[in-house]
């Protein structure tokens, strides 16, 4: 993929790339973490910082091309597969684990994802390490791993905003790794937190002195209101969320004129965070089934971005929304339009998707009759967080970082229903009479 793409490096941006690529770029020239092109350049508080000073660095080291970072991102995603397959065996048996790395390895969202310039292959990577890290500390019981854990979680949540809640139910983890006595599991999640929050602290206070709001980032607000808050809306009505979308970023802007702060970023996330709290309290038990419904968005496989960076297609516009209006016929109709063809052509892919899903299935109940209670909460709990949290802003790259963890749970299962079919095929040829021999 990185031979086809080299030719191409345009493919290599995503939507989302620009607002990652451009504090970057102002960050090697001086100019602060901003997202202005020219003077004067406003502090951006819309990104969190990770990403950006990972692209400023290879940019600084190897030079301003973006095959740079897709170069690097190849190399961290093989080094993902590896490691995967290392935790596996740590908390699996070794086919399992062998089984899981190469499912891993052959997954079509971690293949492409490396590829695009986006935080998905960093992000996954320091997940992985916190895992490691929960991994390690079961085994050893020293404190040194708890600090390092704590430190790779604020790393992620400054790569994603998204992982910031994902450290309250890392605590029970910490808690379950070791049998020890209350005040040392408490001692324990505290180190955990306090070193994730010295890293996560500076950001926050920066941000705080910025807009007024010690926030991790404006991005979230925004998402509550114009995905999730507007995806009940639509719901209700029964159209569009495009639609609603629209009318919203109007609303706003109105309302926002009306007071005299359409430049005030604080003005902004409050009135996000007010409006939304009104559309989804409103009807928080129809505002769940939403959510619950647009999640499993994210387990749609990953089809469209991997043909444009084939260059086979563009896709049609707001599929997301078609889809959920009008359902998954209705939304490969509005995406291939009259290259239906290309379905045959990614069927194997596809397949290997429900292939994996089977085995995560298998692997569930095969992970809970050996009680592997450990095992189970490490693989599930990251899988269940971020599948679960992003609502209708889901999309098939957000799986990308808890590939690792379906995979290895598929590699348990699919592993097990290979041993059921092989003891099944010799007690069948164990009951049939010998051949006769003939004379």
């Amino acid at each position: 993929m990185f031979a086809i793409v080299s030719g191409h490096p345009e493919r290599l941006f995503h939507p989302d790339t620009g607002s990652y690529l451009q504090p970057a770029l102002n960050l090697l020239a001086g100019h602060g973490f901003s997202y202005s092109q020219v003077p004067p350049y406003v502090p951006d508080v819309s990104r969190t910082p990770v990403y950006p000073l990972f692209i400023a660095l290879l940019y600084g080291i190897l030079g301003r091309h973006p095959l740079v970072v897709a170069g690097a991102q190849v190399l961290i995603s093989a080094l993902t597969v590896g490691l995967t397959y290392l935790l596996g065996a740590r908390l699996l048996s070794e086919p399992q684990a062998r089984t899981g790395g190469l499912l891993l390895a052959f997954s079509l969202g971690s293949i492409i994802y490396s590829l695009y310039i986006l935080t998905e292959t960093l992000f996954t990577l320091l997940l992985l390490g916190l895992a490691w890290t929960l991994v390690a500390y079961q085994d050893q019981a020293q404190k040194r791993w708890l600090v390092g854990g704590g430190l790779l979680a604020g790393l992620a949540t400054l790569c994603r905003p998204i992982a910031s809640l994902y450290l309250l139910p890392v605590v029970p983890l910490i808690g379950s790794a070791q049998r020890s006595r209350w005040r040392q599991k408490i001692l324990a999640a505290l180190i955990f937190l306090v070193m994730a929050g010295l890293v996560i602290a500076p950001w926050l206070f920066r941000n705080y002195r910025l807009i007024g709001s010690p926030t991790l980032s404006t991005i979230t607000s925004y998402n509550l209101l114009f995905y999730n808050a507007v995806s009940l809306e639509a719901d209700l009505r029964g159209v569009g969320q495009a639609q609603v979308r629209a009318e919203m970023t109007e609303r706003v802007r109105e309302e926002l004129a009306r007071r005299g702060k359409v430049e005030d970023e604080a003005a902004q996330v409050g009135l996000y965070h007010e409006w939304s709290r009104q559309i989804v309290l409103a009807h928080p038990w129809r505002y769940l089934y939403v959510h619950l419904k647009n999640d499993l968005n994210s387990l749609l496989p990953d089809v469209a971005d991997f043909l444009e960076l084939l260059g086979v297609t563009q896709g049609g516009k707001n599929t997301i929304s078609v889809l959920n209006q009008y359902g998954l016929w209705a939304a490969v109709r509005h995406y291939f339009g009259g290259q239906m063809w290309l379905l045959w052509f990614l069927l194997p892919l596809v397949s290997l998707l429900g292939l994996t899903y089977l085995g995560v299935a298998a692997g569930l109940i095969a992970l809970v009759w050996r009680r592997a209670w450990f095992s189970l909460a490490l693989l599930l709990t990251p899988t269940v967080y971020f599948l679960l949290v992003s609502g209708a802003a889901s999309h098939p790259r957000f799986r990308a970082p808890v590939e690792p963890y379906i995979c290895l749970l598929a590699g348990a299962g699919l592993v097990q229903i290979w041993r059921w079919v092989r003891r099944r095929l010799r007690r069948s040829a164990g009951r049939q009479p010998p051949r006769a021999i003939p004379i």
